[in-house]
């Protein structure tokens, strides 16, 4: 009785104790999946996880439990792989059973998979981080991960990123502009040989004034080989150059490729290039001869030329200083001592005439030199003794005159490299809806 009482008072003490018990722990659910190594509370194992996510993915996974699936491969996106990165992108990009799509995530993922080298990943991110509202600090990010991929030699990745960080021609991605960054991608793009739009970029980047850091110098550098690889804005500014240079048969050659690869601009600019080329060398070969007379002695024939053939003020006023510190004024014929005074209503070249006139005794000394010739006189006294009008000149340079347009406008010029800013905005971007497109 006495042991039946006691247990009675155990039993009853232990069912006191069960019943402020806490209740029992839920078994945690079966992993199917699971790899030793992965998720198992001691280890989380790059390889062991990549081998869980794949055999989730072999069982067909996306199809029952689309959020499970893309939980696996973002796992095994932290270990740096990219393609659990982009597979998980791609789900959430897509969504599935329990899984609402969500483009901005998607584009975090590939951004990842684009940094761990996936170059479809890397378009993928900048079509979503370039849309209305995208987050800059994303755009930033993407943007350097295309520097980076440049500097190892992806000529894609300098053209692209170039563009980025440029500010995209139009504040495509305003906030983000780095034009050093910019330009040296474009630079390094432009090396490779392998991306004349990189050789196009580095032109617009150093040549566009309004930029900071824009260079003149590097600018033409670039567009010597745009030019080579028959891009008519880059000839016409290799022409504009050499025209502000007066190398004009330089300007004339590259205002003519210009030309011949569709810029009307360039066709105007190399026809009046040419003629002022031509025109150069025709007084040139003009001056050649003058000055030969001069140097053999043939004075007369000299200031001849200077008044009759090439009726210049310059060319006479040469001649006139050469002859007299000759001390050969006393050649001249004495009507080229009457035009000279003519010509000249004064200064040293009217000097020297009056003088050798003085010595002729032509009835004019007391005229010419003393303040009492008035302008036209001596062209009267010309009239008088000749019975003819004298020559008069044509003005103060030889044979004729030609004045070029000016040097093509920043306006001109834009106007040529406007399909090409096109090309670049919408067919390199390759970024969708651009509005500079």
């Amino acid at each position: 009785m006495r042991n039946t009482l006691i247990f009675g008072l155990v039993s009853a003490v232990l069912a006191a104790f069960a019943a402020f018990a806490p209740p029992s722990m839920a078994q945690p659910e079966v992993d199917e999946f699971a790899v030793p190594g992965c998720l198992d509370m001691v280890n989380n194992e790059y390889k062991a996880c990549l081998t869980r996510a794949r055999n989730m993915a072999a069982s067909g996974m996306e199809q029952r439990d689309a959020a499970r699936l893309a939980e696996a491969w973002r796992i095994v996106c932290v270990f740096k792989d990219r393609e659990s990165c982009t597979e998980a992108a791609r789900l959430y990009a897509q969504g599935g059973p329990g899984l609402e799509p969500d483009p901005r995530i998607a584009a975090n993922f590939h951004a990842r998979a684009c940094e761990f080298g996936a170059k479809e990943s890397c378009g993928a991110a900048l079509d979503w981080f370039s849309r209305q509202g995208a987050n800059n600090r994303d755009i930033r990010r993407l943007a350097y991960l295309y520097a980076d991929q440049c500097a190892q030699g992806d000529t894609g990745a300098c053209e692209t990123g170039a563009f980025i960080v440029s500010d995209g021609f139009g504040n495509r991605f305003s906030g983000i502009s780095d034009l050093a960054l910019s330009r040296k991608m474009a630079e390094t793009g432009c090396a490779s040989g392998r991306s004349p739009n990189s050789c196009l970029l580095a032109e617009m980047l150093y040549g566009d004034t309004s930029l900071e850091g824009a260079n003149a110098a590097q600018a033409l550098r670039y567009a010597r080989v745009n030019c080579d690889g028959g891009e008519d804005a880059s000839c016409l500014r290799m022409g504009a150059s050499a025209q502000r240079n007066e190398n004009w048969g330089e300007a004339a050659a590259f205002y003519a490729k210009s030309c011949n690869l569709g810029s009307s601009i360039g066709c105007k600019h190399a026809a009046e290039a040419e003629a002022m080329r031509a025109y150069l060398a025709q007084q040139k070969a003009v001056k050649a001869g003058f000055l030969r007379a001069l140097e053999t002695g043939d004075y007369a024939a000299a200031t001849h030329a200077a008044i009759y053939e090439y009726k210049s003020k310059d060319y006479l006023a040469e001649a006139i200083r050469f002859i007299a510190g000759k001390g050969r004024m006393g050649s001249l014929p004495t009507e080229h001592l009457y035009i000279t005074a003519s010509w000249f209503s004064g200064g040293d070249v009217r000097e020297v005439a009056d003088r050798e006139m003085r010595k002729r005794g032509t009835g004019l000394e007391g005229s010419f030199g003393s303040g009492t010739n008035n302008p036209g006189q001596a062209a009267a006294r010309w009239q008088s003794a000749y019975g003819r009008s004298a020559s008069s000149y044509s003005g103060s340079s030889s044979g004729g005159s030609f004045t070029p347009s000016p040097v093509p406008s920043a306006s001109e010029i834009a106007s040529q490299t406007r399909k090409k800013y096109h090309h670049v905005n919408c067919v390199m971007s390759r970024i969708p809806n651009n509005p500079n497109c």
